[in-house]
């Protein structure tokens, strides 16, 4: 079986992520938008590929961050921010303190005096969540804060949305807004003024998300895995993350479908995996995985031409297979031998499953994934065709092999940078 490059539908492939990004908006696992999305994903599945997938629910809590400001008392001017993710509820009339200003740089012996049942400003000339300075962060929430406005400096213009905080994080202890630090107007030597901290949301726990599959049987009951993740955070449409995917998937489900394939294979959205993967533990759970041989995972395809990358966790002959590829291309790209930092791949490895990430790289200095700049309205469909046509070469690849010549065996250094991520992922979560 050969699939051909010029019969990728970038047409199709587009007006599927534009539906998702425009009709749906945010697809927060768990909100009624995921799942007027899921419908939609399982009908497209049907309209290409013949037959209704599987509809896998399962339960996740949903928080909405609805309200957050900061107010100079008495009647002065607001700032508006964000809460952060499942962050505490101030009451309904706010918090009302002094503020104490946190510099997280420079950061001494901070006495619980200076800190409890007031209103902290931490501030930071460099990533709020650095391991570095998130540990500073939880020895000040330590110190009891009424309340804490994190000035978040690595996204000048919008508001990050990082989500993959538990309420047993210390961010579900204290309500807590987070600003872009350029949108902080507040002159920091404004003595004897109280401020009122007000945040607000909603907590779900009897909501559901969803993975959708589908097979497509081949002539050996082994079979590889094609999924992207089609939930988003909050105040986004996800159009890089990860509808682009979403779409990408569909079209190879497409193609796929109108041939025999020598491999099964399984392809799928998965649900709630910007709340810590939870879809992919619900497919290796399910799944028999000692079938699995490789899963192809496309998450994060950015909007201007640049250069894909492969982020191969397997094997060296693997991982020389994905470089052979990328050596081939008209186009620029790259393989390398990594574990990415985050995504459903961390979870396919940690089980042992060899896996690929495709990505690809845009030429832009501002980030736009988890914030409200990642819409669809500057979005390149060169970059969905490019991605579309990277993962045809691969399966093509894979499908000219009557027995698959890599391993399952994932290299001893790729499975110690996937238990440190999950190290690092637990100093966020406790």
């Amino acid at each position: 079986m050969t699939l051909k490059e010029e019969e990728f539908n970038l047409e199709s492939t587009f007006k599927i992520m534009k539906t998702l990004c425009k009709k749906f908006n945010s697809r927060v696992a768990g909100s009624t938008q995921e799942q007027e999305a899921v419908k939609f994903i399982a009908y497209q599945f049907k309209k290409h590929v013949g037959s209704l997938p599987n509809i896998d629910n399962f339960p996740i809590i949903l928080y909405e961050g609805k309200y957050a400001s900061l107010q100079i008392l008495p009647e002065g001017e607001i700032i508006e921010g964000k809460p952060i993710w499942l962050t505490k509820n101030t009451p309904s009339t706010g918090i009302i303190r002094q503020v104490v200003y946190i510099d997280l740089n420079n950061v001494g012996n901070i006495s619980n005096d200076l800190i409890k049942n007031k209103i902290v400003i931490l501030e930071t000339m460099n990533d709020y969540l650095t391991p570095e300075n998130f540990s500073k962060i939880k020895s000040i929430y330590d110190l009891e804060p009424a309340g804490v406005v994190i000035l978040d400096y690595s996204q000048p213009e919008m508001v990050r949305s990082d989500i993959f905080f538990t309420e047993a994080s210390v961010f579900s202890r204290v309500p807590t807004m987070i600003i872009p630090t350029s949108q902080y107007k507040f002159e920091k030597n404004q003595k004897n003024h109280d401020y009122k901290l007000l945040i607000f949301g909603e907590k779900n726990d009897e909501v559901k998300s969803s993975n959708v599959s589908i097979i497509i049987e081949g002539l050996k009951k082994d079979y590889i895995l094609i999924c992207a993740h089609h939930d988003t955070v909050e105040n986004t449409q996800g159009a890089r993350d990860n509808a682009a995917g979403v779409a990408i998937v569909l079209e190879l489900a497409r193609l796929l479908s109108k041939t025999v394939p020598n491999y099964t294979y399984r392809i799928i959205t998965l649900g709630g995996e910007e709340r810590g993967l939870e879809g992919m533990k619900q497919i290796l759970d399910e799944y028999d995985i000692s079938r699995v041989l490789l899963c192809i995972n496309i998450d994060g395809v950015d909007s201007l031409p640049g250069k894909i990358g492969s982020k191969v966790i397997g094997d060296n002959v693997l991982y020389d297979m994905l470089k052979k590829i990328s050596n081939s291309n008209s186009y620029k790209s790259k393989a390398i031998q990594k574990t990415p930092n985050g995504g459903d791949n961390m979870e396919l490895s940690r089980k042992g499953v060899p896996s690929i990430m495709l990505k690809l790289k845009g030429n832009e200095d501002t980030r736009k994934n988890h914030t409200e700049l990642d819409k669809i309205d500057d979005f390149t469909t060169e970059s969905l065709e490019k991605i579309g046509h990277f993962a045809i070469k691969v399966i093509n690849k894979l499908e000219s092999m009557e027995e698959v010549e890599f391993s399952n065996k994932i290299p001893d250094e790729l499975i110690d940078e996937t238990e440190n991520y999950f190290k690092r992922l637990k100093l966020y979560q406790e």
